[in-house]
This record gives structure tokens, sequence and C-alpha cells, in this order.
């Protein structure tokens, strides 16, 4: 039996209204009024087709060029207001409704990678924004990758008896980070510069900013109002629909609570989508490496920690 292709789906919001979204570069546009969606490209497309070629880097390979492919946009009013503050409003019901029958319709319920449209380019985009409800399409409906909290907070705690005192050093943030880049970029972001961009470090802080709206539930669905408190306790507060997203990801990405959040949630995803970058060794449970970064003997293999995370990792993953 022929093994089934794996989907991507990219996904993107447009600010004006329906009418004008009709010249976006999308297989399906979903309006913000009921309606049948417009399928506006009907053929077999590539990701150059949908964004400018300097823009998809060697994402060719990370968001599986020559595969199934859907590139979905819907009318949103979502816009960048400058000095780091978005108004963000929330999707509206039909919208995700449709979106759901349109993936369940082409069969692509397994994709594989479920994808913000910044993932795949240099434009420092945020949609489809902390407003989509990646977390309840995977658990709902099976649309997407997602993972249990209680691994999270079982591998926060194991770090934090790794480094002990060491929580707020220099060492351990520098020890996250490369952990970080390393992970983000075997998971599928950009996470290294192309040719020509000045700042070689952004290609990583956009990978980490696209990684955290995806996967850190940080604004409800609905509602226009909301105090996010942060790993660190910090309150950070949406009124109208608008909130600082500059704020947030410094306090997931500069206080060592966040940062060590993000790196306890991207070692369950591997573990549990993609135990092959592990049995391969293209990358270690994220307190082994951490440790290795760091000189600490405590989650090397062979030690108690190292074994029970080891055995935690072939046991408890959900293989895809």
């Amino acid at each position: 039996m022929r093994k089934r292709k794996k989907e991507t789906v990219i996904l993107d919001y447009y600010t004006g209204g329906d009418k004008e979204a009709l010249k976006e570069r999308t297989h399906l546009l979903i309006g913000n009024k009921p309606g049948k969606p417009e399928e506006l490209l009907k053929e077999e497309a590539s990701i150059p087709k949908l964004f400018a070629p300097e823009d998809t880097w060697r994402a060719l390979t990370a968001l599986r060029m020559g595969e199934l492919f859907y590139g979905i946009t819907f009318v949103n009013g979502a816009e960048d207001q400058g000095k780091g503050w978005f108004y963000l409003p929330p999707y509206l019901l039909h919208q995700i409704e449709t979106f759901v029958q349109y993936i369940k319709q082409v069969g692509a319920t397994e994709c594989e990678f479920l994808a913000a449209a910044e993932v795949c380019t240099t434009e420092g985009k945020t949609s489809p924004g902390p407003r989509f409800p990646f977390l309840r399409l995977a658990r709902e409906h099976g649309i997407g990758l997602w993972y249990e909290d209680e691994k999270v907070v079982a591998t926060e705690e194991a770090l934090e008896r790794l480094v002990e005192e060491r929580k707020e050093s220099e060492k351990y943030m520098e020890a996250m980070e490369k952990y970080l880049k390393k992970g983000l970029g075997l998971w599928g972001y950009r996470v290294e510069p192309v040719a020509g961009e000045p700042d070689w470090r952004q290609p990583f802080r956009r990978a980490v900013r696209a990684f955290l709206l995806h996967y850190i539930s940080i604004l409800p669905e609905q509602g226009d109002s909301y105090d996010l408190k942060t790993p660190s306790g910090t309150v950070i507060e949406m009124h109208d629909n608008r909130i600082n997203l500059e704020e947030v990801e410094k306090a997931y990405t500069q206080e060592w609570k966040g940062k060590q959040r993000l790196c306890a949630v991207l070692d369950t995803l591997v573990y549990e989508h993609k135990p092959g970058l592990i049995s391969t060794g293209k990358i270690l449970p994220v307190v082994t490496e951490i440790g290795q970064s760091m000189g600490l003997p405590g989650a090397m293999p062979g030690s108690e920690e190292g074994e029970v995370r080891y055995s935690h990792s072939l046991t408890c993953c959900n293989l895809t």
C-alpha cells in the first residue's frame, strides 16, 4: 500500500474586506461574512506560487515541498498598530467551522505542519495570531499537533531541579537559547539568516515568536479584555482587543521562567510527535541538552534523572 503523503497547511489573515481579499494568493479564502468560501487556486500549487521565492528560504524542505499543500487565508481585522501594540479581534465562529469542514473535506486532518504564514516568510508576520484556536482544533478535531500540559509541567520541574540555584543565571539562559535554536530548526522553523539579512539574530527571534504565538495559548478565543499572567507572574492586560505582543515576547524570551516554558513545550512536542529526532540522536531530551551545555552531571544519560526522562519519551509519545 502506498504511504499517504503528509499535508502542510499554511494559515494567513487579510485585514481588508472580503472583496479586496479576493486578490490574495491562496487556495481558500474564508471571509468575515457567512457564505461559501472562495477557492482561489484550484490547481495543485507549490509554495513559491503563494509566497515570493526570497521568502521561502530553505523551507522548501522544512515545509514538505512537493507534498500536499494548502494555503488558507481568513479575512480578519487584526492590525499592527506600532510599538509592539496589536489589535487582535477574535475569529468568527463560522470561519472556524468552515475551516474545519474544508480540512476534513480535503482529508488534511492529519496535517503534519499546521503553520502560521510567518513561519515561511521573512516579513515578520504574526498571522494567524494568538486568537486562532490551535489548541481547540488539535484536541477537539484532531487538526494539527499539540501536547499534554502535564508533561510540560513535569519537564519544567525537572529543569528547575537540574539547575537549582542557577535558574536566573546567564548561563542557563544561554543554554536554553541554544536548545531552542537547535530544536526549532529541526521542527521546521528558519533559525539561520539568509543572504543579505543585516541582523543575523532576526530569523531566530522570529522563529521563537512564531512558536510562541502558535503553541502557547496566551489569549482566549473570544472576549475583548483579558489579563494574561506570564510564567513569571507578570500580568499583561488586553483591552478592547489590544495587547502589546512585544511585552509578551519579552516575558517568554528575557525571563528564565518564560524561556523555560518554551523549552519544555518544544521538548514535549518532539517526544510526542517526532520521536525519530531523538532516536537518531539529532536532538537529546531538553534536560540532557541543557545539562551538557552547562556542564551539569544531573541529567547525563545513565543518571537517575536521565533514565527517567528517556523512559518517559519511549512510553508516552504519541506516534503520528
